[in-house]
């Protein structure tokens, strides 16, 4: 009796074959993670940004701080130099000359806040241009504790300041002609057990009485300011002070406390010169400088 029963089913519609699996949807997937990915790139990107406590340009120290900004030298990249490099140096010397301190200024202080802001590339740069001006220019490397100077001409470190300041040598024993015009140094020298006192000392400052005599610019390449309180005393005798901070390296802590440091040490005249801008291929105002590349200049 059972196997003679009809089924009561039917069939309504042919089934559908899909021709593409229904899930994962692909399309939907790539959408939703470009959209995701977009997000989060920007979140990642201002996080960046927030959390960067460095320097990036000229006009982020105008705001940080009210000290004038005397100089801004461009990015070398591959060592090569460029029109613009050669340019920031004379622009760096002109405003040096528009100083109003009712005198020609003859001391220079040039410092930064640590170490590796090009503190002695700005100091080398400066004393050779200053020469081609015809002048008598003499550089100091009372760092110390890291000389620097007589390796960026070729030169000697086994005698210096350190050696003449404790009586081992005289003044002509220690003075270096460089191959640059009307340029001389006076390398650091063996590193002493006491810095800060040699170059605090009274024998100091008699050197830099004979020096005023014979040159007419002494330029002071000192231990960065924020490490040791050497070069702020040296920045109150100067004439003229330059602190060097460098694009995305120097801290902007650093520069926001500038005007405090230099009101407690009742420093004069200082300038600030950011090293390291990257100008992108122009300087200025989009105008090309010509015509400097035969000269010899020296990077880090």
């Amino acid at each position: 009796m059972s196997s003679s029963t009809v089924s009561k089913t039917r069939i309504i519609d042919e089934a559908l074959l899909p021709t593409r699996p229904i899930k994962p949807k692909r399309v939907l997937i790539i959408i939703v993670g470009f959209v995701l990915g977009f997000i989060v790139g920007i979140a990642l990107a201002f996080l960046r940004e927030l959390l960067d406590d460095t320097v990036k340009s000229a006009e982020e120290i105008e705001r940080l701080t009210n000290i004038p900004l005397y100089g801004t030298i461009p990015l070398i990249k591959g060592k090569k130099f460029t029109s613009a490099f050669l340019e920031s140096f004379r622009v760096l010397r002109t405003n040096l000359e528009f100083i109003p301190m009712g005198k020609r200024y003859q001391t220079i202080v040039v410092t930064s806040s640590v170490s590796g802001e090009g503190k002695t590339t700005i100091t080398t740069n400066l004393g050779i241009i200053l020469g081609k001006g015809d002048k008598k220019v003499i550089i100091l490397d009372l760092d110390l504790r890291r000389a620097q100077l007589s390796h960026h001409f070729g030169l000697s470190n086994r005698i210096g300041l350190s050696t003449l300041l404790s009586g081992k040598h005289s003044l002509d024993e220690v003075i270096q002609r460089t191959d640059e015009k009307g340029l001389s140094i006076i390398a650091a020298g063996p590193t002493p057990p006491n810095p800060s006192e040699l170059i605090m000392s009274a024998k100091a400052e008699e050197l830099v009485e004979k020096l005023r005599k014979v040159y007419d610019y002494i330029i002071f390449d000192t231990p960065p300011a924020g490490l040791v309180t050497d070069a702020m005393i040296l920045m109150n005798k100067a004439d003229v002070s330059l602190m060097v901070v460098k694009a995305n390296y120097s801290k902007k802590d650093f520069i926001k406390g500038l005007n405090r440091m230099i009101g407690d040490f009742n420093i004069k005249h200082v300038g600030i010169v950011i090293n390291g801008v990257d100008l992108g291929g122009s300087y200025g105002h989009g105008y090309g400088y010509g015509g400097y590349g035969s000269e010899k200049y020296y990077t880090d």
